[in-house]
């Protein structure tokens, strides 16, 4: 029974929308979609509103004001002139290359999903520049120091960021929204390209931490030699 979160049991229900592709084509879709069904982790159904992804021809309808005024949801294109790629699956379909492309597909709609759970404003696609180093509170962990040194090098986006850092997209969407809640985001233009801030003494506090740390490590394997001793 499918419960209103969409969830099936144990799996996820998604839902695609149809978009710029011939009857055939559509049909066959809809077919290898059921045809496979039994090795996705997720179910798939074909939706015509509020769909989580969209698949696409190689020249989409044009979105209307209602498309417009909500947020773009993944897609997927399913193309005749192009070979398959990342939001690219090259026709004729075949199973393999579908489950692989619809995994990845419900990978960027998860993520999707969890950002309506933090803020709303957060643009994927728009690069973002930091203000100043983020207080201790939001640098709970080795990774959002990872992300928070990567983001005060240059403005980016979340797919930079995700892409620079090697993250998971749902971990640097949580640390945008995270940013932009504390008032630190503001989007990247060239009026708003100055240097960044010097780094607050929380920042401070917590290289000195990691150094100190560092080098106790160093002494203890026999690398290192604490600070005032003789060599």
């Amino acid at each position: 029974m499918q419960d209103r979160h969409g969830i099936e049991g144990e799996r996820v229900t998604l839902g695609f929308s149809l978009a710029g592709l011939s009857a055939r084509d559509e049909a066959v879709f809809k077919s290898f979609v059921r045809l496979i069904d039994h090795r996705l982790p997720h179910r798939w159904v074909c939706q015509h509103q509020d769909a989580d992804a969209g698949i696409v021809g190689d020249d989409p309808l044009p979105a209307g004001p209602a498309d417009r005024a909500r947020r773009p949801v993944p897609t997927l294109a399913l193309s005749t002139t192009r070979p398959s790629g990342p939001g690219v699956l090259a026709l004729p379909l075949q199973a393999d290359a579908l489950e692989q492309a619809l995994n990845l597909l419900a990978r960027h709609v998860l993520a999707r999903r969890a950002t309506a759970h933090f803020d709303t404003s957060v643009d994927a696609q728009h690069p973002m520049r930091l203000l100043r180093w983020p207080p201790a509170h939001l640098l709970d962990s080795p990774e959002r120091i990872h992300l928070a040194t990567v983001l005060s090098a240059r403005p980016a986006s979340v797919d930079m960021l995700q892409m620079r850092s090697g993250a998971s997209e749902e971990a640097c969407v949580r640390f945008f929204s995270d940013l932009t809640r504390a008032g630190l985001m503001q989007p990247d233009s060239p009026a708003a390209r100055t240097p960044a801030a010097p780094a607050s003494s929380d920042s401070q506090a917590a290289r000195a931490a990691q150094s100190g740390l560092l080098s106790r490590l160093g002494v203890r394997l026999g690398i290192g030699m604490p600070s005032g001793q003789p060599s």
